[in-house]
C-alpha cells in the first residue's frame, strides 16, 4: 500500500465527491496528512456547491464552468450571468481561490464542440486561467480538440502530433507566463479575489492583483468577426493619470488619460490583458529582459 507521506504529491483529485457521505471526507483527508484536495461536485448552484468547502478545501468549479461556457460558446451568450455568477460565488463560497478553474474535462463536451471560433475559445480559456483558483487544462484542449459527449471527448492526444505551434498551445503558454509573472511580482495575487469591474452585453473585464501589479483582463463574446472600442474607467482598473500600461498579448503600449481612463480597441473578438509597464522589468514579457537569478556557491 502506498503511503501519502512517502510521496511528493501536490494534491488529490477526488472523483464523485458529491456521491459520498460528506462526513467521510474530513477524517479521510486528515489521514492523508491534511493534503489539499479538489473534489468533483457536479452542481451549478452555488448554494448547493459551496457548502462542500466545509468538508474539503477545494472543488472543481462547476458553477463557473457552466457560466463561462454559456457566455462564450456563441456571440449571444450571457455576459451578465457570468459577471453576476462570479459575485455570487465569492459571496457564498468560503474561499474561491481554492477551487479548480476549468472549461474542459473527460466528463463534459469539449468547448470547441459548441463553436469552432478561436476567438471565443481564447476568451473562455483566458478567463479560466486568470480567474480565482487553480487553472486546469485538459489534454487536447491546447490542440483545439472538439469531441462532444463521452467517449468523444477522450480523444487520443497523439493524433495531434503534440504540436507546440498550435494556436491554442502558444496562447495557453503565453497566458501561463503572464500568470506566473503576476504570482512572482505580487505576493497577494493568488489570494486576491478576481472581480468583474466592468461589463456590458458582450464584454467582461476582470481585475486581479494589488494596485501597481494588477492584471486587468478583458474578454468578449463578439467572436472573430467582432470589433469595438470602449473606455475603461480608472475606478475599474485603478490605473492612474498618464500611466503607461502594456497589453501583454500583443505587446502594444497604451497610455491612460489625465484621469486614468484607458481607451481600448477590441479587434477580431480577441482578449486583452493589461499590466503596468513599470512592473514588467525582469519578467521576460514583451521584450523586457527576464530576471536572472544567482545562487551562492556551496
Amino acid at each position: 500500500m502506498l503511503r501519502i507521506d512517502t510521496l511528493v504529491v501536490d494534491g488529490l483529485r477526488i472523483d464523485s465527491a458529491q456521491q459520498v457521505n460528506q462526513a467521510f471526507w474530513p477524517p479521510f483527508l486528515k489521514a492523508a496528512g491534511g493534503i489539499y484536495a479538489v473534489g468533483e461536485v457536479l452542481n451549478g448552484d452555488p448554494n448547493v456547491f459551496c457548502p462542500y468547502q466545509q468538508y474539503m478545501s477545494g472543488m472543481l468549479n462547476y458553477p463557473a464552468y457552466f457560466w463561462i461556457t454559456q457566455a462564450f460558446e456563441s456571440t449571444s451568450g450571457s455576459i451578465s450571468t457570468l459577471a453576476n455568477g462570479i459575485n455570487w460565488m465569492q459571496a457564498t463560497c468560503a474561499d474561491t481561490t481554492l477551487l479548480g478553474s476549468f472549461i474542459e474535462n473527460h466528463d463534459n463536451p469539449r468547448f470547441p464542440s459548441y463553436t469552432s471560433d478561436y476567438s471565443l475559445a481564447k476568451s473562455a480559456i483566458g478567463f479560466t486561467m486568470l480567474a480565482d483558483g487553480i487553472p486546469i487544462i485538459y489534454q487536447g484542449q491546447e490542440q483545439h480538440f472538439s469531441g462532444g459527449v463521452v467517449p468523444n471527448d477522450r480523444e487520443a492526444l497523439w493524433t495531434s502530433g503534440y504540436s507546440k505551434t498550435a494556436t491554442l498551445y502558444t496562447y495557453i503558454k503565453q497566458i501561463n507566463a503572464i500568470r506566473k509573472w503576476a504570482v512572482t511580482k505580487d505576493s497577494s495575487y493568488l489570494t486576491y479575489k478576481a472581480k468583474p469591474v466592468y461589463s456590458d452585453a458582450q464584454t467582461i473585464v476582470m481585475r486581479k492583483g494589488s494596485t501597481g501589479t494588477q492584471v486587468i483582463s478583458l474578454f468578449t463574446n463578439r467572436g472573430s468577426s467582432g470589433s469595438a472600442s470602449l473606455s475603461l474607467p480608472s475606478s475599474a482598473t485603478s490605473f492612474t493619470g498618464r500611466q503607461s500600461v502594456i497589453e501583454l498579448l500583443t505587446c502594444k503600449t497604451y497610455l491612460t488619460d489625465l484621469s486614468g481612463n484607458l481607451a481600448v480597441s477590441i479587434k477580431n473578438g480577441l482578449p486583452l490583458i493589461f499590466y503596468p509597464s513599470a512592473s514588467l522589468a525582469g519578467s521576460g514579457l514583451c521584450g523586457y529582459s527576464a530576471r536572472k537569478y544567482t545562487f551562492p556557491l556551496q
